[in-house]
C-alpha cells in the first residue's frame, strides 16, 4: 500500500488538519506496513536498509536465502534453480556450484562463452542431451559444428572412442599420452586412414616402371608421322624401343611437335625450351633399344589434350614404307 501522510493543516493552530487521534492512527498504519513487510507483524526480522535500489538494480550487503531463512552464505538456495531465456553478449559464469541435484540452464542465447566450473555433485545437465557426471561427459545427440572440433590433452589408460562421425576429409589417428591408440568405430566414414596405433597400414606401394606403346600409320620413305602414346602426366623415361630404322622425337605438347617437325633437321640440336624431351635415331633395320643414361624427366604441358598423352613424331629411315612402333619404358611420377 502507498504511504499515508498526516494532514498538518494550512498554518499553525488554524483548526484544520487531522486530529491527534487520526494522526496517531496514520502513524500506526505506516508502522504496521513496515513490520508486516520486514517482520512478522510484531518484530522486525530483516534489518532496514538491507536491500537498496539504484540505477544498477537492487543490491544488498547481507546474505540472501531462497527457500531458507537461515542463509549462512552470500546466496543459499534450497530446491531447484531454473534459468530460462537469458540473452547476453558477454559471459554467463556459474562457478563453485555444489549440488546433489541437477543444475538446469536452458534457453541461453549468447555470442560469447557459457562457463561452468567446479561442479561437485552426482550430475549436471546442460540442455536436453548433455550430462556431466563422475563417469564423464555424455552427449546423447552427438556433436554438430560448422567449424573445427579440436580435442587435445587427453590423458587416459583406456580407449578414446569416436563413433558415428561422417566426414568428407581425413581422420587422423594418433596415440594418447599413455601410449595406447584411439579406437575409431565402424560407423566412421573415412576417406584416408593410415595405421592401427602401432604401425602404418594401408599405404599404397611405390609404382613400378612400365612400358607404354604407340604405333604410326604407314610412313613413306623419309616421311614423318605424328601420334600420341597414352602414358602419364609426368614420368621418368628410361628406354626407347623402336621396331624399324627411324628418327623418333618425344615432346611436351602438340604445338611444340608441330613446330619442330617443320623447322628442324635430324642432325640439328633442338633449341632449349622448344618442348623436345628426348630424341633417338638409327639407320639399322629392325628392332632397336636406346637406354637413356641418365634417365630423362618428361611431362605433359599441353593445355587442351588428355593430361596423360605423350607426344611423338617418327621419321621413316627404312628402305621401304612401313609402320613404326615406339615402346617407352617409363616410371609414373604424378597422378
Amino acid at each position: 500500500m502507498a504511504k499515508i501522510g498526516i494532514d498538518t493543516g494550512s498554518s499553525a493552530n488554524d483548526g484544520t488538519g487531522d486530529t491527534l487521534r487520526a494522526g496517531a492512527g496514520i502513524i500506526n498504519h505506516n508502522f504496521n506496513e513496515i513490520y508486516n513487510t520486514y517482520g512478522n507483524g510484531t518484530n522486525l526480522t530483516s534489518i532496514a536498509g538491507t536491500f537498496k535500489s539504484n540505477s544498477l538494480g537492487i543490491h544488498t550487503l547481507r546474505n540472501v536465502g531462497l527457500g531458507t531463512s537461515t542463509s549462512t552464505s552470500i546466496l543459499t538456495v534450497l530446491g531447484n534453480v531454473d534459468i530460462n531465456g537469458i540473452t547476453t553478449i558477454t559471459q554467463l559464469g556459474v562457478i563453485g556450484v555444489t549440488t546433489t541435484q541437477h543444475l538446469n540452464v536452458t534457453g541461453v542465447i549468447t555470442s560469447s562463452n557459457l562457463s561452468v566450473g567446479v561442479i561437485t555433485g552426482t550430475s549436471a545437465v546442460v540442455g536436453s542431451g548433455v550430462t556431466i557426471d563422475n563417469a564423464g561427459i555424455n552427449i546423447a545427440a552427438g556433436i554438430g559444428t560448422l567449424k573445427d572440433l579440436n580435442i587435445t590433452g587427453i590423458t587416459t589408460v583406456a580407449s578414446f572412442n569416436v563413433s558415428g562421425i561422417g566426414t568428407v576429409s581425413n581422420v587422423i589417428h594418433t596415440k594418447d599420452s599413455s601410449g595406447l591408440g584411439a579406437t575409431v568405430g565402424a560407423a566412421v566414414g573415412v576417406v584416408t586412414y593410415y595405421g592401427d596405433g602401432s604401425q602404418l597400414t594401408g599405404i599404397a606401394t611405390l609404382p613400378s616402371r612400365v612400358v607404354v606403346s604407340g604405333a604410326s600409320t604407314s610412313i613413306g620413305i623419309g616421311s614423318t608421322a605424328k601420334f600420341d602414346i597414352a602414358g602419364f602426366k609426368s614420368y621418368n623415361l628410361y628406354k626407347v624401343g623402336i621396331t624399324s630404322a627411324a628418327w623418333v622425337r618425344i615432346y611436351t605438347d602438340a604445338a611444340s611437335r608441330d613446330s619442330d617437325i617443320t623447322t628442324r633437321q635430324e642432325q640439328t640440336d633442338p633449341t632449349p625450351g622448344s618442348g623436345v624431351i628426348a630424341e633417338v635415331a638409327t639407320s639399322t633395320a629392325g628392332f632397336s633399344t636406346f637406354i637413356m643414361s641418365p634417365g630423362v624427366i618428361g611431362w605433359n604441358n599441353d593445355p587442351v589434350s588428355v593430361a596423360s598423352s605423350i607426344f611423338v613424331a617418327v621419321t621413316n629411315k627404312e628402305a621401304a614404307a612401313g609402320v613404326t612402333t615406339v615402346n617407352l619404358t617409363v616410371l609414373q611420377l604424378e597422378d
